[in-house]
């Protein structure tokens, strides 16, 4: 991966990231969409539950860089493959 930027599979993580964020709110209307952004403000959030949601952020993100590296591979290997949504 020579020819790739260091920082393409984070880019890349990243767009899958807040493409997989959309889709889950893409569902809830504008009520839930509201309640969704205050429970994510760590000012009303236990520790608890801080501590578990920073756990899925971490997971969900080296599932992404993996993916996207996945990616970058077959683009180097002249596959058409499409990158799927996480």
């Amino acid at each position: 991966m020579n020819n790739v930027s260091p920082s393409a599979a984070e880019a890349i993580a990243g767009a899958l990231f807040a493409k997989s964020i959309d889709d889950c709110l893409e569902g809830l209307n504008d009520a839930e969409r509201f309640k969704a952004s205050m429970a994510l403000k760590q000012v009303y959030m236990s520790e608890q539950t801080r501590s578990r949601l920073n756990q899925a952020v971490q997971e969900v993100n080296e599932l992404a860089l993996s993916r996207a590296a996945v990616f970058i591979d077959g683009l180097l290997d002249g596959d058409k493959e499409e990158i799927t949504p996480l």
